[in-house]
């Protein structure tokens, strides 16, 4: 705002209150602040003062004593100069001996605490009790000192009251001192014990961490010891089975009457001590008849509930019609009973007694290897009364269960053994167990050697090579794909990649459209059509395995097949021998489900047979 005032125009001071009254109450406390430091200051210089006149009252003291008596005031000053110095001592001993007693009776108190846990516990504690104590240390640094200083403080006036004493009576300053050192031998002896205890508590502590380690080095070797064992085991089953394999072969009735009389243990000791055994895996399962009993009424009661569970789901209610889909090619699936007992040999190391275990081991395998998968499928139908229902009830939309029966192999499950135990269980595998099981195991094909004589006599001749069969099967590798009921005539078909409807039941695939390809008993009939055999495998695996004839891995020849395993145990897989190489690895060319027609040494085939037929060289060369 602006006045006029003698003609002059002024402006008038303006002011902010609130500004204003902040500057005054700063100026107030800074007033204030500065007498209270003032007065502080006096006070502490008058603190000092009287603390020098004190010590100057001292020193008069002590220089009208040495005016009294010189001789009584030497041997006193002197005493009292040790005394001092042991008392200095004493203080600064006495801080170090509260520290490490307080120190001493916390770990104490950790240690009682520790031995009470349980050793998970003993692990969480100690780590945290070290963060602990890294935190707590400072705090109870700084207490200590504070302690001290009190404790500093204390002692101070004594030794002044003490002085002033010694200046009375020469002899109660020497036994003040006196005491003084005996004080300074008490605290060095105590801080030695303290220190002495600090070792002792390290050294235990280094022989309970050493204590444990041995423990799980102990611990370690006992397990590596196990497993050796077992390696042990295991092999001296193997050359006492090949042992008994050799024997049985030779004189059957010699080998019965030892098992019966139980003098086993000698020959697999004669076994050892001979050279002329190798390291075979053998190819049987040993057990006695009253464990093959056992065995035999357990496996048939799970093949029986197995059974139970597909028909009730016939009787299921809630569907208008149920389908059974066994998912294998000949539309009937039985327990491979010679897989399950090969596994449960090599995991029992050929010592099956009929345990609880035991049970329990081949209930798990069972469902393993036999499984039930269920799925609904929703149709219309229009009165043909092919959905299972009368006339009256047929047209509409229904639904359908289908009931899928899976049976899987060895190589198929998760199993948790090496390969060596792999091998042995595939080798135990396609043994006979129709004398031990002769309820539930079929026996092996055998045909007797002048019938098989006649046969392959008898045997359609070919001019084809093995060698042509060889190299027609390895023209497919990479170009074909897997297709369930895939088959195909002579020579390329050029409908093969083409989507086509996947119609032959057995699989998952079924219903679904698929590149179009061969499957493995197409692939093996298309490979001895093209190469100028004929129609001999025309078929599936099964009717393949009827037109060949068993024979040994090791005599092998190119063009021979291989099988995963016999018809009717489930989903079969078959292949062509095409020879192996220099190392002595075997090659088989098949059509695989995930990659179509490849080469590898797949481990799967067990089965080794010959066609009947005559090709035009006996022997192809080796891949």
């Amino acid at each position: 705002m602006a006045a006029i005032k003698g003609g002059k125009v002024r402006k008038e001071q303006t002011f902010h209150c609130h500004g204003e009254a902040k500057r005054k109450d700063i100026r107030t406390a800074s007033k204030t602040i500065s007498r209270k430091s003032t007065f502080w200051n006096r006070k502490n210089n008058q603190k000092k003062k009287d603390n020098t006149l004190h010590r100057h009252a001292i020193r008069s003291e002590l220089r009208r004593a040495l005016n009294t008596d010189s001789g009584t005031t030497n041997t006193s000053m002197g005493a009292v100069l040790q005394g001092t110095a042991a008392v200095r001592e004493t203080f600064v001993g006495g801080r170090g001996v509260i520290r490490t007693a307080k120190r001493v009776r916390d770990i104490t108190k950790q240690v009682k605490h520790y031995k009470m846990l349980h050793p998970k516990e003993k692990l969480l504690q100690v780590n945290f009790r070290k963060r602990q104590l890294k935190v707590l240390g400072k705090d109870q640094k700084k207490q200590l000192v504070k302690g001290g200083i009190g404790l500093t403080k204390e002692f101070g006036k004594n030794t002044k009251e003490a002085i002033v004493a010694s200046l009375d009576s020469s002899g109660t300053t020497n036994t003040g001192a006196g005491s003084i050192h005996m004080t300074v031998r008490a605290t060095e002896v105590t801080v030695d014990t303290i220190r002495t205890g600090k070792k002792v508590y390290k050294t235990a502590k280094r022989i309970r961490e050493f204590h444990q380690k041995s423990k799980a080095k102990k611990k370690a070797a006992k397990v590596a010891a196990s497993k050796l064992q077992q390696g042990t085991k295991r092999k001296l089953w193997k050359v006492a089975g090949d042992a008994v394999k050799n024997v049985l072969m030779r004189q059957p009735v010699v080998i019965a009457a030892i098992l019966t009389g139980g003098i086993l243990f000698s020959l697999l000791i004669s076994v050892m001590a001979s050279s002329t055994f190798s390291m075979a895996t053998m190819n049987f399962i040993l057990m006695d008849e009253k464990t093959a009993a056992k065995y035999q009424v357990e496996m048939q009661k799970l093949e029986d509930s197995f059974q139970k569970k597909i028909n009730d789901y016939q009787k299921k209610p809630g569907y208008d019609d149920v389908r059974i889909d066994y998912m294998c090619e000949s539309g009937e699936l039985k327990p491979n009973w010679a897989e399950l007992l090969a596994i449960m040999a090599v995991e029992f190391e050929q010592d099956l007694s009929f345990l609880p275990e035991e049970q329990r081991r081949m209930s798990e395998l069972f469902n393993m290897m036999n499984v039930i998968k269920t799925r609904t499928e929703h149709f219309f139908c229009s009165g043909c009364c092919t959905c299972g229902q009368s006339a009256l009830h047929c047209h509409g939309n229904h639904v359908r269960l289908i009931v899928e029966v899976y049976a899987y192999g060895m190589d198929e499950i998760p199993l948790n053994l090496d390969e060596d135990e792999m091998e042995w269980a595939r080798n135990l595998a396609t043994s006979d167990l129709s004398d031990l099981f002769p309820a539930i195991c079929p026996p092996n094909e055998t045909i007797p050697p002048e019938i098989l004589a006649d046969l392959i006599a008898n045997a359609p001749s070919s001019c084809v090579t093995r060698e042509e069969i060889r190299q027609t099967a390895l023209s497919l590798v990479g170009r074909v794909k897997y297709f369930w009921g895939g088959k195909s005539a002579a020579g390329w078909n050029k409908s093969w990649g083409k989507s086509v409807k996947v119609t032959s039941p057995g699989d998952s695939t079924t219903g679904t459209y698929q590149p179009y390809g061969l499957d493995c008993s197409g692939f093996t009939d298309w490979v001895y059509k093209t190469a100028g055999v004929g129609n001999l495998l025309s078929g599936g695996s099964a009717h393949q395995w009827n037109v060949s004839y068993p024979i040994s891995e090791k005599d092998l020849q190119v063009g021979d097949l291989v099988f995963k395993q016999p018809p009717g145990t489930g989903k079969n897989h078959v292949g062509i021998y095409v020879g192996k190489n220099e190392s002595g690895k075997k090659f088989y060319c098949h059509c695989a489900w995930t990659q179509g027609v490849t080469v590898d040494s797949y481990k799967g085939f067990k089965y080794f047979r010959r066609p009947y037929v005559k090709f035009d060289e006996p022997k192809g060369k080796g891949l």
